[in-house]
This record gives C-alpha cells, structure tokens and sequence, in this order.
C-alpha cells in the first residue's frame, strides 16, 4: 500500500507539534514547581504545592503524596480521590513495592500488576516514584489514570525529573525545621538562664531583706532596751524626791496641826502615794516590754483601795459638775487576794477618762 507523503509529513508535523507542547507543559510544570518550592519552607506547603501543581498542569485525575513514619506510608495529600487509603504498610501494593525497592515504578495497565491493592475503582496505570532524603527514601509521590487513559513512559520521566526537586524542597524543609527548633531551644535555653539569672537576683535581694530586717530587729530590741531603761533611770530620779516629800509629810503629821491642816497634809501624803504609784506603773510598763512583769498576790481591803482611787478625782470632777459616786455588792468580802498597785491602775486609767470625757452628770463607780 503505498503512503501518501502529504498525509506522512502531515502525521510527522502533528506528532512533533504535540512532543512539542508536551516538552512546553512539562517545562511549564518544573518551573511553576521549582518557583513555587524556592518560596516554601514548611514541608506541608510543599507536599501541598507539588500535589496540585501536578495535577493542574497535565490534568492527571488522581495524584497523592505520602511520607514514611515507622516504616509505614502515612497519607498526607492528594487531588482527585473520593477517598483515600491514610497508612499502607510497606509490604503492601505499589507504593510499598517501589519504597521498598527505591525505584521509580510505571504500571501501564494495574489489572496486571499483582501488588496493585484496587482500592479505587476504574484506575488504569498508576507511577510511584520513591522520594528521598539524606540518600534514604522517606515517602513516595503517586499518580493514577483513569478514563482508559494510559499513562506512558513520558509521564514516568517527568515525575523522576519533578522528584528531584521534590527531594531538594524536602530537604530544605527538613534543614529550616531543624533550624527552628534549634533556635526554639536555644530561645529556651536563654529564657532559662534568663530566669536563673533573675532568680538568683531575687535571692540575693531576699537575703538582703533579711539581713535588713534582721538589723532592724537588733535596732528595736536595742530602742527597746534603751527606752526601758531610760523608764527605769527616770523612774528612779522622780521616785527619790518623791519618798522625801511622803517622808517629811508623815513628820509633819507627828506635829502640832490644826483640823484644817492636816487634811491638807493627809491629802498630800495621799496623792504623793498614788504618784508613787503611777512611777511603779511606768515602771511595770518597761517590765511588759521586756516580759519581766509579775503579778502580786497579797490582802487588800477593797473598800479602802476604791477610797484612795476617787479621793484625788473629787476636786476634777466638782468642778465639771460631775458628781462620783461609788458603791460594793454586799458579796465582796472584806478583804481580797490579789495585786492592788494594779488594780488601782485600772481604776485610776478608767475614772481618769470617765472624768475626763463624761458632760456634767455623774460619774457612777460601782465597788463590784
């Protein structure tokens, strides 16, 4: 049969025409790929990008990506499938013949591949190129026809040709998040000393603290000291002239005296007893602070101690108006069991502020 040369170099014209836009696709497809993997350093962006730039530029039906983790193929993209198979062990279908075997596999008609696991209804061929890291492979990248469409020793050389890219982007992938949690460690790391460097600052400033406070306990309890004895020292100068004056009253009270004159002298007499009384008080008051005080446990007639208490608050009190009156509970003995210098403290602290704060009324002590 003889052959037209028109229609011959009309055939060769038309199968060149389209190894010529294949060549264009398939240089289209690398350069969108290699531009789209230079901006990408996260690995999920870069499994993301390959598996839709591969299926958008030369319109294959299924493609998927899955990377190996303990020796199992983990899924982790794909275009084009209404279900996915998320693990395949290594010892199952094509995917885990070609990582086992670390060689690119093309299937042009899977009915006739044993390992083929048919999980996807009406695939015709199916390529699986190993991917690979460090010179180890770590996944595998797949592509699957359907439609009777046959996939060809063309589409296995330009996925062998887009792995290796795929193989660079992984490994950079892998490169910025080792840098990254280098960096997170050594952030941490500085954050620790940091914190170490802080801590230690806010122990020694505790420890300065307490040294502090320490020296301001010793300046009190020395204040403290001094105060108590500046009380006792001042106690004493007052008390000295003091029983001078209750002296020489008790010998003017062996003279001569008119009635008049020696109420005066009993009234001085009486009050230079409180006054000693009250220095006895400032006194205990620097025996409290320095827990020396002792309670006395001698007689005292009650009667006689509430006398001696209001006497010396009368001529106060008449001349606010005020009027004292005092009274016993017929139930108080005679004569109690106790300590009467502080008891008489009390009383005089009490009728003192009553005297002192009530309006013109009167004052009611009651001997109870």
């Amino acid at each position: 049969m003889e052959t037209n040369p028109a229609t011959e170099s009309e055939d060769k014209y038309s199968a060149l025409l389209s190894a010529v836009q294949r060549q264009a696709q398939e240089l289209a497809l690398l350069d969108r790929v290699r531009t789209a993997l230079a901006r990408e350093l996260d690995l999920s962006a870069v499994i993301r990008t390959v598996v839709e730039a591969i299926a958008q530029t030369f319109g294959y039906t299924q493609v998927s990506l899955y990377l190996l983790q303990n020796n199992i193929l983990k899924f982790q993209h794909q275009v084009g499938y209404a279900h996915v198979i998320y693990e395949i062990l290594l010892s199952e279908g094509i995917m885990g013949k070609t990582v086992r075997a670390g060689q690119p596999t093309l299937v042009e008609d899977v009915r006739a591949e044993p390992a083929f696991l048919g999980a996807i209804e009406g695939v015709v061929s199916e390529i699986c190129i190993p991917l690979f890291d460090e010179g180890k492979v770590v996944g595998a990248l797949n592509v699957e026809s359907t439609n009777d469409v046959r996939l060809s020793t063309a589409d296995l050389q330009l996925m062998i040709a887009l792995s290796e890219h795929v193989n660079i982007a992984i490994g950079r992938a892998r490169l910025y998040g080792e840098a990254r949690r280098y960096t997170s460690a050594q952030n941490e790391l500085a954050e620790r000393k940091r914190a170490e460097a802080a801590l230690a600052e806010a122990n020694i400033d505790l420890e300065q603290s307490l040294l502090n406070a320490n020296e301001l306990a010793l300046a009190a309890q020395a204040a403290s000291r001094a105060k108590s004895e500046f009380l006792a020292n001042i106690s004493h100068e007052i008390r000295t002239p003091l029983n001078a004056v209750l002296g020489f009253t008790e010998l003017a009270q062996d003279t001569p005296l008119t009635a008049e004159q020696r109420h005066y002298v009993g009234q001085i007499q009486h009050s230079g007893e409180l006054l000693l009384d009250l220095l006895n008080g400032v006194l205990d008051f620097a025996r409290i602070e320095s827990a020396q005080i002792e309670l006395e446990s001698i007689p005292f007639d009650p009667v006689k101690l509430i006398d001696d208490v209001t006497t010396p608050f009368f001529p106060r009190a008449s001349a606010k108006n005020i009027v004292i009156k005092t009274s016993l509970d017929p139930a108080v003995p005679a004569s109690l069991l106790g300590d009467p210098t502080r008891l008489r403290q009390i009383l005089i602290n009490l009728l003192n502020n009553a005297v002192k704060f009530t309006t013109p009324a009167s004052a009611s002590r009651a001997k109870n």
